[in-house]
């Protein structure tokens, strides 16, 4: 009744790690459909919405951490970009104060 990968919770864990990887999806589901029992369509159920969940999951941390870096990024470039834009009109008022002669 029960397929070997589900025995421990340890060896469910291996499983559902491939599972997320996509490693073992068709084997476990056809392990599992040739039980032809109730518990398939409940199977069929958390293995897939476990899938989703975790792809989701792991999609929008990696989302979270691309954008919190661009925006440090970002803000770092403004305070730059502000110091050499001030640098640089404070040289050329100094070049154009020279050719002038004031």
């Amino acid at each position: 009744m029960f397929l070997i990968q589900f025995e421990t919770l340890d060896s469910t864990a291996a499983c559902l790690f491939g599972l997320i990887n996509g490693d073992e999806v068709f084997t476990t589901m056809n392990a599992l459909s040739s039980d032809e029992t109730i518990i398939y369509p409940f199977s069929l159920f958390y293995f897939y919405s476990f899938i989703i969940l975790f792809i989701f999951g792991v999609a929008n941390l990696f989302i979270a951490i691309i954008d919190n870096t661009y925006r440090r990024i970002k803000e770092v470039g403004d305070r730059d970009t502000k110091a050499l834009c001030q640098y640089e009109i404070k040289r050329i008022n100094i070049v154009w104060q020279r050719r002038i002669g004031v």
